[in-house]
């Protein structure tokens, strides 16, 4: 999926549909479906995308993920056709904070067949607070009479020890969906109540969770969370 202006999109030739988002006719996404049959070398879809891509524009310069899902030979990577300018290396950490934490259960995530949306909204506050490493909110008692202290009407807290691990860079679905299985084990055998996972996308990415088109009309928010419970519910 491309996310093209006006200008590249006419240079390049292939073709595409005007954005959802603003501002509107100056911007055009181009979808290729590089896993259709069709979409091998000597068949017309593959060599007019080959042709576009190197007669019509200048050299392009892209982030790559890459991984092998399988435990076949691994293929070489990058190929020889492909410069590598730079590459990204991932940041991890891990920071312990005692916390008012919620005490979340299915129930009050709820309300009837719905979502409670007040319940959530307070949920998605606080893992924001979480997530910022903003400590001093979400403590019972603050030194700083003038500092901001979360409080949420509809979350049941008390004060717990969390473990927070952060993974930054250019992460792949399949890390994303490792990490997630890793979290049901640990919900699953005991070791702890519930667990968050939290992923934040490229705020101009032309494209989101669910190959949904992303653009900056709603503040650039490009995230969604998995909310892990006991017995797989989410």
């Amino acid at each position: 999926m491309l996310s093209l202006d006006k200008d590249t999109y006419e240079q390049l030739g292939l073709t595409g549909t005007a954005a959802k988002y603003p501002p509107k006719g100056n911007r055009f996404i181009v979808r290729v479906n590089m896993l259709a049959s069709s979409f091998i070398p000597g068949k017309p879809l593959y060599e007019r995308v080959k042709w576009c891509f190197s007669d019509r524009t200048s050299p392009v310069h892209m982030l790559v993920s890459w991984t092998v899902e399988d435990q076949g030979e691994n293929p070489l990577f990058p190929p020889k056709t492909i410069k590598v300018v730079d590459t990204l290396s991932e940041k991890l950490s891990q920071t312990a904070m005692e916390v008012l934490a919620p005490l979340i259960n299915v129930k009050s995530l709820f309300d009837g067949d719905k979502l409670s949306t007040p319940y959530v909204t307070d949920l998605f506050n606080w893992i924001g607070c979480v997530l910022c490493r903003l400590q001093e909110v979400l403590i019972e008692k603050s030194t700083d009479h003038n500092l901001y202290r979360f409080e949420a009407e509809e979350l049941e807290t008390k004060l717990q020890r969390i473990m927070i691990q952060r993974k930054e860079g250019f992460i792949s679905s399949l890390d994303i969906l490792t990490s997630l299985n890793r979290l049901r084990e640990r919900v699953k055998s005991g070791k702890c109540p519930w667990a968050i996972l939290s992923v934040w996308g490229f705020e101009d990415s032309p494209v989101t969770w669910n190959n949904n088109e992303h653009g900056y009309n709603i503040s650039g928010e490009n995230d969604y969370v998995f909310v892990v419970l006991p017995n797989d519910e989410y």
